[in-house]
């Protein structure tokens, strides 16, 4: 599903109003993660803290329109297309660098939860002391440390 420039725009807006919100003006930094949840049914996108306050929430209409016509099988289908929407905003607003100074302890992450507020995947992860591993950044490894190691105990 293709979302709207207004509501790409809307979904950047309560980004950056969450930001806003923890931003580094508050005395204590605080400590949780944010769990984005949205729903088929309503279009609605709520997002909470680790004690499931809710902290901000808005609708998108394309959400909504999709889950007239959908049955309980393409559920998966919504959570993927809303977890890269969501990427694609967070990325748009952590570009400006505005989730990177959030007032919050690191490591934080952004979560997409189901209905049942289990977690269905990780958006974004914000830390600065982690690297988290890919596939690309394993490739080879294997044979690095072999010859490493050959290396190593060649030396004797």
């Amino acid at each position: 599903m293709k979302l709207s420039l207004q509501s790409e725009s809307i979904l950047d807006s309560l980004f950056q109003n969450l930001a806003d919100k923890f931003s580094s003006s508050q005395s204590e930094p605080a400590l949780t993660d944010f769990h984005l949840q949205p729903l088929r049914e309503t279009g609605e996108l709520n997002v909470y803290d680790d004690d499931d306050n809710l902290l901000c929430h808005t609708t998108i209409v394309e959400w909504a329109d999709e889950s007239s016509d959908a049955d309980e099988d393409d559920a998966d289908a919504f959570y993927d297309d809303a977890a890269r929407h969501l990427r694609q905003s967070l990325a748009r607003v952590d570009a400006e660098g505005a989730l990177q100074q959030l007032n919050v302890w690191k490591p934080y992450s952004f979560v997409l939860v189901d209905d049942e507020r289990e977690v269905v995947c990780e958006l974004l992860l914000v830390d600065d002391d982690t690297l988290l591993v890919n596939d690309t950044l394993l490739q080879g490894l294997d044979e690095e440390l072999n010859d490493f190691f050959e290396q190593l105990l060649g030396e004797d």
